[in-house]
Order: structure tokens, then sequence, then C-alpha cells
């Protein structure tokens, strides 16, 4: 999750079309990847909350490729897992 120098538009421009061929792939065999978001504690600096995995897996809008919550990410970016339950489920159902 280290988009080093690159910019957050540029991080996604070489992402999305990769991780939409991967999911593309993926669906054809019936197999699932699951994103999740890795806080800045564990010296990430892309896709670091939950806000930014389900944008990127809207984004990326396949049925192989869904949002993984981690409740310890969750907690560690202040974005409580109750709270979050609803954006895993409603960011899930868009990509069906």
């Amino acid at each position: 999750r280290l988009k080093d120098t690159l910019t957050q538009q540029q991080a996604a421009q070489i992402a999305i079309p990769f991780f939409q061929e991967l999911g593309n792939r993926a669906h054809k065999l019936g197999v699932v990847f699951g994103i999740e978001a890795n806080p800045t504690d564990y010296g990430c600096d892309w896709l670091t909350t939950l806000d930014d995995a389900a944008q990127f897996v809207t984004q990326v809008a396949s049925p192989a490729i869904a949002l993984h919550g981690d409740a310890g990410g969750m907690i560690m970016t202040n974005q409580a897992p109750p709270q979050s339950l609803h954006m895993l489920a409603t960011t899930t159902q868009a990509n069906p």
C-alpha cells in the first residue's frame, strides 16, 4: 500500500485498471478478492482508511473485488466497526 511519490490520482490510474482485469478473471473462476485498508501506523500511504478502500472498490466496480473490513484497522483510524458496518454492506452490495 505504498504509492511513494505518486499522487493519489496517479496511483488510482494504475491500480483501478489492474484490479478491474483481476476482477474480470477472478469472476470467471468464482473467486473474490478483498481490498482492506491498511492504516498509516503500518507504514502505508494509500488506501489507509475504510473510506479510502470503499471508494476504491466502488471505482473498480467488479463483483470479484470486495471491501474487507478489518476491525483493528477501523479502530486505529477512528472508524468504529458498528458505524462502519453500513459502509461495508452497501459497498459489497454495489458490486454484486
